[in-house]
């Protein structure tokens, strides 16, 4: 794998990142009425498989994210801003949307 920070996007990996960061999310909530600090920690290993996810789609290697992004979500919600990603606040929830010019990456529309 390359070290460099841009390359084609590696969509397959992309994919596999969303599958994880779901299955993440869904045990993360499952923990909820159990837990707060185990479902806090599936929940954030879900946040930093999609916005790694998304860099993957933007182009930005698995491996310069392991190197520069490790697990700091500061880092990578930084990052994938900076690629592209919009956020906004509504009432009490936080979501995620694309760029307005961009498409929406097929990996986050797969079921």
């Amino acid at each position: 794998m390359s070290n460099r920070r841009h390359r084609e996007p590696d969509r397959a990996l992309a994919r596999a990142f969303v599958r994880n960061a779901r299955a993440f999310q869904e045990v993360g909530q499952a923990a909820q009425g159990r837990t707060r600090a185990s479902s806090a920690y599936y929940l954030a290993i879900a946040i930093e498989l999609g916005l790694k996810a998304f860099l993957l789609h933007r182009g930005i290697t698995d491996k310069w994210s392991r190197i520069h992004l490790t697990h700091d979500l500061t880092k990578a919600l930084r990052r994938a801003r900076m690629a592209g990603l919009r956020t906004y606040h509504t009432a009490s929830k936080r979501w995620l949307r694309l760029s307005p010019r961009s498409k929406p990456p097929e990996c986050f529309l797969e079921a």
